[in-house]
């Protein structure tokens, strides 16, 4: 009898934690009646205090920082995933596709569903592309994840749906290879994911290193972690959180 995938409940905290950072980034952009509630850049007329205080709250909600956090984590739940399923690549790779199409394509269409309800059939305006009507096909392309003008913050789902199959033959490499062929890949892909342009969609360029030291977490993270010492563990994870929030505010 195949042994049952375990549960991680901090990982699943981590989601939580965010998610909240996440909504919050997206929040602070929303204005009442023409004014922003948390604008990101410096308020012109309030003293340095007040500005002092919009500052810290936006460092506190490192959202692009977040959803890298996001895309690790998913790295490694999946590569877990696929860990303790079917082993034989065909069977793998069905039950996998299958599995990430009904996590993701439900919630996606209901969001679709209510945006575009919310915006009255329009698609938003978005840069210098005026409102305009939906039209059938583009709703539709909406709801299946190949156009996200009416959502356009599910870029992020879409880089999610691109990694499925990624993932599945970066696990069947590191089956063959082992984990240092997948550690090299973490490190090309990462330094990749500053020319942008190594893959035909810019997002998936910019993001694709995430999901693969994700899937480095329960293999060679997890060897790095035992041959630390608490006091060595405790400071990179404080490392680890001080980067996560200082990135924005230093790198912009």
């Amino acid at each position: 009898m195949q042994e049952a995938r375990p549960f991680f409940h901090r990982v699943e905290s981590l989601r939580g934690i965010g998610a909240v950072m996440v909504a919050g980034w997206h929040v602070s952009g929303w204005g009442v009646n023409g004014v922003q509630l948390l604008p990101h850049l410096p308020w012109s007329e309030v003293s340095w205090l007040q500005n002092a205080i919009g500052r810290l709250e936006l460092a506190l909600l490192p959202g692009h920082a977040a959803l890298m956090m996001f895309f690790v984590i998913s790295g490694f739940v999946l590569r877990v995933s696929l860990q303790y399923g079917p082993q034989d690549v065909a069977h793998a790779t069905i039950r996998f596709h299958l599995a990430r199409v009904f996590r993701i394509y439900p919630v996606v269409m209901f969001s679709m569903l209510v945006a575009a309800l919310a915006h009255d059939w329009q698609i938003p305006a978005t840069g210098n592309q005026p409102v305009a009507p939906v039209s059938l096909s583009t709703f539709i392309a909406n709801l299946l994840l190949l156009d996200v003008s009416l959502n356009t913050t599910l870029w992020a789902i879409q880089v999610e749906l691109l990694m499925a199959p990624v993932i599945v033959a970066l696990y069947f490499l590191e089956r063959w290879q082992g984990a240092w062929a997948l550690a090299a890949i973490a490190v090309a892909t990462s330094v990749f994911s500053f020319a942008g342009g190594w893959t035909p969609w810019r997002p998936l360029s910019h993001n694709l290193f995430a999901f693969v030291l994700g899937m480095l977490v329960p293999t060679l993270g997890c060897k790095l972690l035992q041959a630390l010492s608490s006091l060595a563990a405790h400071r990179l994870l404080f490392g680890v959180v001080f980067c996560l929030f200082l990135t924005g505010p230093a790198l912009g």
